[in-house]
């Protein structure tokens, strides 16, 4: 037994870390609304998302966010599978994290209000009811940031700029947390890393098995566990 080849140990780590893999891919659903006031940059912090995490994703789009951008484009992108079913309301408690990559003043009005009038805002809300930590990019829907100040609409009254600050306080009360879309990523890793266990990220399997041709040590560390030659 003490013989064992170092290829051998490569080949149990490998097939170790695969099944923990399989085992902890983390569930995210993404909220898409027809908001355009930063949608690049906070699909590309969704793409940064899924390069350093197993992620399986679930993606809901509102009427307008399907006619104003490509979904089928979006949804291939992150490997999703174009279906035409409902959205799934039993689904909700599956979810490690529900993103709403641009969330506009009508959706943040409308959740402040309670007013639920499309299955995706009652889906956000369920989600909230559900204890599921709720992410959202507010650039679209806070009227004071620089995207609808650059588009010209900076001439209102107080009175319109004390409400729309008043749904952002309110929703964010709800327990959504409030994020510039440029930090969608940061902000999910600190979700997803409060419970280490859940989490296999992608490059710390790579890292691991290369650690074999850098170390002559007899032993590999994996979550903090030791395989040595003897629990072989």
């Amino acid at each position: 037994m003490n013989q064992i080849s170092e290829e051998l140990i490569r080949k149990i780590i490998e097939k170790v870390i695969t099944a923990l893999e399989a085992d902890k891919k983390m569930k995210i659903t993404a909220v898409f609304t027809g908001g355009k006031i930063k949608f690049e940059e906070a699909l590309s912090q969704l793409k940064k998302i899924d390069n350093n995490y197993n992620i399986i994703w679930n993606f809901i789009f509102s009427e307008s966010a399907k006619e104003i951008h490509n979904h089928n484009k979006i949804r291939c992108e992150f490997e999703q599978q174009i279906s035409q079913k409902p959205i799934q309301f039993n689904t909700v408690n599956e979810n490690d994290l529900l993103l709403i990559p641009v969330l506009t003043r009508n959706t943040a009005a409308k959740l402040s209000a309670q007013f639920l009038d499309t299955c995706l805002l009652d889906y956000i809300f369920r989600s909230l009811m559900a204890s599921v930590p709720v992410v959202a990019a507010y650039d679209a829907a806070d009227l004071t940031g620089e995207g609808w100040q650059k588009l010209g609409f900076n001439n209102y009254s107080d009175a319109i700029k004390i409400e729309n600050q008043r749904h952002l306080k309110k929703i964010k009360s709800y327990g959504i947390q409030l994020t510039a879309a440029d930090n969608l990523a940061e902000k999910s890793f600190s979700i997803l890393n409060g419970d280490n266990k859940k989490i296999v990220n992608k490059s710390n399997s790579q890292n691991i098995i290369s650690s074999l041709d850098k170390s002559n040590t007899k032993s590999i560390h994996l979550d903090s566990k030791v395989i040595t030659y003897k629990d072989i």
